[in-house]
């Protein structure tokens, strides 16, 4: 099922079509049984997920055409309730792509703001995967490990712990609520180290580790002293 977003709105309409035709050669193979409505509905939720709400909602009339003509020889109850039924899981699927676009756009603006902070600032995730970082915080950590985004908080940022003990000890970490002061030293140059604090929000998936570092000269501490 196509959901990169570098295919063009018009392959897609073209391959919808393809695929349209596929579901109707299925039910004259599969006589009696119209499963056009089924693998249409998943199809287009598919496409939800990398798509937005317009052109889910073009895709949706397109494949209704193709529902109807897979349900039209099976009597007019069966082609209201389950072209009805059709139409409801086609419209949570462009609710779907609105809810969705919605969260990126607000990522992005999270990402962007994180980004633009006056403070060494980093996020990550429960796998310590780094979601963002300031420039000031890039700035510190130098080259070596820009950008910082897609790196491993533990890889970068607890240089002073052994890897499988450091991964250890984030997971400790995010699993506390409240802040807590923590040291940091970059990976292979440990004598580069900082104070900072750590502090994690949120719940389940959505759940984030937010640490906010501090320059050597701002903490008191010379590049090699903790």
């Amino acid at each position: 099922m196509p959901t990169q977003s570098s295919i063009g709105t018009r392959t897609l309409l073209a391959l919808s079509v393809l695929a349209g035709c596929i579901f109707l050669l299925i039910d004259l193979v599969w006589r009696g049984v119209a499963v056009t409505p089924l693998l249409a509905l998943c199809w287009l939720l598919g496409i939800s997920m990398r798509r937005p709400p317009e052109t889910v909602l073009r895709l949706m009339g397109l494949l209704l055409v193709f529902v109807i003509a897979s349900l039209w020889q099976h009597g007019w109850d069966r082609l209201v309730v389950r072209g009805l039924s059709f139409l409801v899981g086609g419209s949570i699927a462009m609710l779907h792509a609105r809810s969705r676009e919605r969260a990126e756009r607000l990522i992005g603006q999270l990402n962007l703001i994180v980004q633009r902070a006056p403070a060494a600032l980093i996020t990550a995730d429960g796998m310590g995967c780094i979601l963002s970082a300031s420039e000031e915080i890039e700035e510190l950590v130098g080259p070596e490990f820009r950008p910082l985004a897609g790196h491993s908080f533990s890889d970068v940022l607890m240089g002073q712990v052994p890897p499988g003990e450091a991964m250890r000890q984030y997971i400790e970490w995010f699993r506390r609520d409240g802040i807590h002061p923590q040291q940091f030293s970059l990976r292979g140059h440990v004598e580069t180290r900082f104070r900072g604090r750590v502090v994690c929000t949120g719940e389940g998936r959505d759940r984030l580790l937010i640490a906010t570092l501090i320059r050597p000269s701002e903490s008191g501490m010379s590049g090699g002293a903790a």
